[in-house]
């Protein structure tokens, strides 16, 4: 028998009994004859029969609406800890009393670590103190705050939020609780930085192969001019030193002219079937005389790696600008790593990249130094042209913007990962060709 029979059983059987013990003691109290008792029963039962479906339908309702209200909880419950945004939940004091699964995931922290624990445990140090005075008075006040917080996991990385936190009032009004609901945005700005990035990379290179167009059109007349004022001249005239000077110039100005135009994509392409591991091999004698004694080069080159549809030419380029770049990281000298290898990649891991590039299989070439490194700041700026940080004279600042359009140019993206005191490493993916060698 259910629940519910029991109880109705046992409610008409109470009413029952006290119907007939009420008569009983009429009977005994006022000597009536046995038919009292036997009235009383009827009484009964006919009382039992009129109150029982208004009674069966008012515990059936109650019944129902604790189970509505124990669904909704349920829900309610299932919800919050099922939920991608991260919730906390704190008591009046400040006091962290609960936190969702997602809060695990995303700081790292576990249920155990944080409970009792202030929130100030996921503080960065990125936010002055009036900032948090503001949003605790704004809480305190019974307001709802929103921002966007900095916050520091357990193993020290930063992530931003989007936070809401709202006071809980109980039925007088009081402040008993806040609930927070955060939900991580690092990844969507990062996606909004690197469009912007590309955006202003692709106007920039717009602008750079115009400007290179002009100035080449210029080179050719200074050239072509000075050729002739060469031929003109004798051998041994004192002006042939200064005709050799302009040549110079001119060459050093058409060499800048190629860089502008690599950057812009707007190089004409020699492209070829090549495997990467020749065209390092090749080049490992100019790589040595760039970089100088006090630097060791190590290589891995992968034997089984794919043939790429390349400008042999830029890749060469590449491999010079990145290694005069790891040269000048490492002024005392150091250890310059070379390596290649097949991979796949995922959009996830193509997230972390720059450049647009399609999910897909690709050959990587690793250039990876022990140099000075570099901070946030400036692996922002690092792809932008004319940007550097050597001392003036001392470079033209097209190195790396040329590689970043010679990558795009051939449909494949980059991922540099660097960090103060502990070098530079730079992942360049070209896509696998499919025609056969």
């Amino acid at each position: 028998m259910g629940e519910k029979p029991k109880l109705i059983l046992c409610i008409l059987l109470l009413i029952t009994l006290a119907e007939m013990l009420a008569m009983i003691i009429v009977d005994i109290v006022f000597r009536h004859s046995s038919f009292c008792l036997r009235f009383a029963l009827i009484d009964s039962l006919l009382l039992v029969i009129i109150i029982c479906p208004f009674l069966y339908h008012w515990i059936i309702k109650k019944k129902r609406e604790k189970d509505k209200v124990i669904k909704e909880l349920q829900l309610l419950a299932s919800a919050i800890e099922q939920s991608s945004e991260t919730v906390v939940i704190t008591g009046s004091d400040g006091d962290i009393v609960y936190i969702n699964p997602a809060f695990e995931r995303t700081t790292g922290f576990t249920k155990n670590e944080v409970i009792g624990k202030n929130p100030r445990i996921l503080k960065s140090g990125k936010h002055e103190h009036e900032y948090f005075t503001e949003l605790w008075r704004t809480i305190s006040n019974g307001k709802v705050w929103r921002g966007r917080l900095i916050n520091k996991k357990k193993d020290g990385s930063l992530y931003e939020d989007d936070t809401v936190i709202a006071p809980v009032k109980d039925k007088n009004g009081n402040i008993v609780n806040y609930v927070a609901v955060r939900r991580d945005i690092t990844e969507k700005l990062n996606m909004e930085n690197r469009l912007r990035q590309a955006h202003k990379m692709e106007a920039m290179g717009q602008l750079a192969g115009g400007v290179a167009h002009d100035f080449n059109n210029l080179l050719t007349l200074i050239s072509g001019y000075n050729d002739l004022l060469a031929e003109e001249l004798p051998p041994d005239s004192p002006l042939s030193r200064f005709v050799k000077e302009i040549k110079k110039a001119s060459d050093s100005a058409a060499e800048l002219t190629r860089k502008l135009l690599a950057f812009s994509r707007q190089q004409v392409l020699n492209q070829k079937i090549l495997n990467l591991n020749e065209v390092i091999t090749e080049t490992m004698t100019m790589l040595g005389r760039l970089i100088g004694k006090n630097i060791q080069i190590e290589t891995s080159l992968d034997p089984s790696l794919k043939i790429i549809l390349a400008d042999k030419g830029q890749l060469e380029q590449i491999l010079m600008n990145l290694t005069i770049n790891a040269r000048d990281a490492m002024p005392e000298g150091g250890q310059l790593f070379i390596s290649t290898k097949n991979t796949w990649l995922n959009n996830c891991e193509l997230k972390k990249t720059e450049l647009n590039a399609g999910p897909g299989e690709y050959t990587e070439l690793s250039v990876k130094d022990t140099g000075t490194g570099m901070d946030k700041q400036t692996l922002a700026l690092i792809f932008e042209p004319f940007f550097t940080t050597k001392e003036p004279g001392k470079g033209t600042g097209l190195g790396l913007s040329t590689v970043y359009g010679i990558v795009k140019q051939n449909n494949g993206c980059i991922q540099v990962d660097s960090e103060p005191g502990k070098g530079t490493t730079f992942r360049i993916y070209l896509p696998v060709s499919a025609t056969k060698k």
